[in-house]
């Protein structure tokens, strides 16, 4: 990655969604993302180039294709009964089949149950990326929930930065590790 940074051939993105207009007006060839910023690409390209994309697998030396999947957790509050059942009964009504597809077609995330499917036949026809993303989804594996991940993907993005701007690798992922390790030995004793 350093040679590609080095090269001219690869940079890293330092503003908010700086790769969706580097990506609309040809200054990079590809970018990664979320399912979510899919109408965003769709509006930067409309608006700048207007050329035909579509969306792949990241390259790999796999069988098959690896998509890390990610998203939003539930979970009941302790408290008063009253209060447990009602958000119960919130989490069975948001996560139901066709809430989960309008909730799918508007934020442009994937719906948390594979019933939804057949209530998204419509958009996924409209929507050629959105489809195409969805079609990796057997690929998918999920983040870990272990405690302390959020911070070790934090350290593991800082570690890539200072790698690609040209720090000697060993040294920055000698540390990454010893720092992650410590964070979940530490989360872990909680």
């Amino acid at each position: 990655m350093q040679d590609l940074v080095e090269h001219g051939c690869a940079r890293e993105t330092r503003q908010p969604y700086q790769e969706q207009d580097d990506f609309a007006q040809g200054v990079t060839l590809f970018a990664t993302g979320s399912s979510a910023g899919l109408p965003f690409y769709q509006r930067a390209v409309a608006d700048s180039a207007d050329f035909d994309w579509l969306i792949a697998a990241l390259p790999l030396s796999t069988p098959d294709p690896v998509m890390l999947l990610s998203g939003t957790s539930f979970s009941l509050p302790a408290g008063a009964p009253e209060t447990q059942l009602a958000a119960w009964l919130f989490i069975k009504y948001f996560t139901s089949p066709e809430i989960q597809a309008q909730w799918a077609q508007t934020s442009g995330y994937f719906p948390v149950r594979a019933g939804a499917a057949p209530y998204l036949t419509d958009h996924l026809a409209a929507n050629s990326a959105y489809a195409a993303a969805w079609d990796l989804l057997p690929f998918g594996v999920a983040e870990p929930s272990t405690p302390g991940y959020d911070d070790v993907r934090k350290m593991v993005a800082e570690a890539f930065g200072a790698i690609l701007a040209g720090e000697r690798p060993a040294p920055i992922l000698n540390q990454l590790n010893q720092d992650a390790n410590f964070n979940l030995a530490e989360q872990l004793a909680r």
